[in-house]
């Protein structure tokens, strides 16, 4: 199982870093678009959307909102993704209690939606910033750190746990020891790339990620727990399906795009 693991990662580090460096920018927003309906279709296949019909009306209405924001996305558009990220927050710190409203599929499809959207035309307003790849790469790192940290400090460290109702084997110490790496990483990656104005705001952007990385890791758990699922796939040997890899990014990507039209304008 680990050499699966760490070959499936191989292949999609590599894969990420030619789509960045090598592939032109209407080629990257076209396979941020393809990864958003994969990340659809499985996402219905999580919250029971097995009908064909149901799919298509989903994957219509997915199509519209990208064609409706091709052109210009408002900054209302992230403080409602933002707001819903919130939302989801406060679902987590309260479950069990408010889990009926989870398992009806039209509500959670919704906002799962809307947040998938959100990353998607985040990754593409970023892609066409100034250094637009390494404010993909910093994001990508910094996503990845909270994770790999969050690992090793909970097992290595962890004994009392965080939110058992919805993932029992994370721990205060991986919550915490992400906090700290995620910053440190983040302070290393300014010193090499100086992509924002301060180092002040690099830490802010850090904070923001490590709660963000791990409120969508807990959020896709406490949607598969809604809908007794193990896995949201088995597209990536090893790993599951996409959504239980992207799930932390995808709340990451509207801080980090955020903070960088405030930073940088």
């Amino acid at each position: 199982m680990l050499m699966k693991r760490t070959i499936t990662a191989i292949m999609l580090i590599s894969a990420v870093l030619l789509l960045l460096f090598h592939a032109s920018a209407p080629v990257f927003t076209i396979a941020c678009r393809v990864l958003m309906f994969a990340l659809l279709w499985e996402c219905m296949g999580v919250m029971g959307v097995h009908r064909l019909w149901q799919r298509l009306g989903w994957l219509l209405l997915g199509a519209l909102l990208l064609y409706v924001f091709s052109h210009k996305v408002p900054m209302i558009f992230w403080w409602c993704s933002l707001g819903l990220w919130g939302m989801a927050a406060v679902a987590i710190s309260l479950f069990p209690r408010g889990q009926m409203i989870w398992q009806h599929s039209w509500f959670s499809m919704g906002i799962a939606l809307w947040m998938m959207l959100a990353a998607c035309l985040g990754f593409i307003q970023l892609r066409h910033m100034q250094q637009g790849q390494w404010h993909i790469l910093t994001l990508l790192i910094l996503v990845w750190s909270v994770d790999i940290a969050a690992y090793f400090f909970g097992r290595f460290l962890g004994k009392r746990r965080f939110l058992p109702a919805v993932s029992p084997n994370k721990t205060w110490a991986g919550f915490f020891g992400a906090l700290f790496a995620v910053m440190a990483v983040g302070l290393v990656l300014q010193h090499q790339l100086h992509l924002l104005p301060h180092y002040d705001a690099v830490l802010f952007l850090s904070a923001g990620i490590w709660l963000a990385t791990i409120v969508g890791d807990f959020f896709e758990s406490m949607l598969k727990r809604c809908y007794h699922v193990k896995d949201s796939g088995h597209f990536l040997p090893g790993h599951g399906g996409l959504w239980d890899r992207l799930d932390g990014l995808l709340a990451a990507v509207p801080i980090y795009v955020v903070v960088a039209r405030f930073m940088l304008q």
